[in-house]
C-alpha cells in the first residue's frame, strides 16, 4: 500500500512526481549555469590575475573556490541526470528507474540531517542556517515520500497485472 494516495494533497501521484521532476531539473540546471558563470566570471579571472596585493592565502582561497565550483557543477549534473531518469521511469511506468534517484535523495536527506545537527550543536548556534536547513529537510522528505509512494503504487499495479495475467492463463 502506498504511503500517500495523492501527491501534493490534490492531484494524482504521478502528476505530482512529474511536476516535481521538471521543477527540480529546472532548478538544478539554473544552478549549474550560475555555477559556470561564477567560474568563468569571477574565479578563473582572479586566479589568472590575482592582483598586486594578493598573497598565498588569497591564491589558496581562489584555488579552493575553483575546486568547490567544479565539484558543485558535477553534483548538479548528476542530479539533473537522476531527475531525468526518474521522469523517464514515471512516463514509461518503470519503477526500477526510480532507484538511483531514491538512493541519492535518501543520502542527501541524511547529509542534511547531519548538517542540521552540526549547526545546532555548534558553539555559535547559527539560527538562520538551522531554520533554512529544517525547511529544506521537510521539503526533501516530502518530495522523497512522493517518489516512494509512486514506486509502491506502480509495484501494486504490476502485481495486480501479473495476478490477472496468471488467472487468465489458468482459465484457458
Amino acid at each position: 500500500m502506498a504511503i500517500l494516495d495523492k501527491g501534493c494533497f490534490c492531484c494524482e501521484l504521478g502528476t505530482c512526481v512529474k511536476v516535481q521532476g521538471f521543477f527540480l531539473a529546472a532548478v538544478f540546471s539554473v544552478l549549474a549555469i550560475l555555477d559556470v558563470v561564477l567560474l568563468a566570471a569571477w574565479v578563473v579571472p582572479r586566479e589568472q590575475n590575482p592582483g598586486p596585493y594578493a598573497d598565498e592565502s588569497d591564491r589558496r582561497t581562489i584555488s579552493i573556490a575553483k575546486v568547490g565550483c567544479a565539484v558543485l557543477l558535477m553534483c548538479l549534473i548528476v542530479w539533473v541526470l537522476l531527475v531525468c531518469l526518474l521522469l523517464y521511469g514515471v512516463y514509461k511506468r518503470k519503477r526500477m528507474l526510480f532507484w538511483p534517484y531514491m538512493v541519492v535523495a535518501g543520502l542527501h536527506l541524511f547529509i542534511t540531517v547531519g548538517l542540521l545537527i552540526f549547526y545546532a550543536a555548534s558553539v555559535n548556534s547559527q539560527i538562520p542556517n538551522i531554520i533554512l536547513l529544517a525547511i529544506v529537510l521537510v521539503v526533501q522528505f516530502y518530495l522523497l515520500l512522493n517518489v516512494i509512494s509512486l514506486f509502491q503504487k506502480l509495484g501494486e499495479d504490476e502485481e495486480l497485472e501479473s495476478t490477472i495475467h496468471i488467472h487468465e492463463q489458468q482459465t484457458l
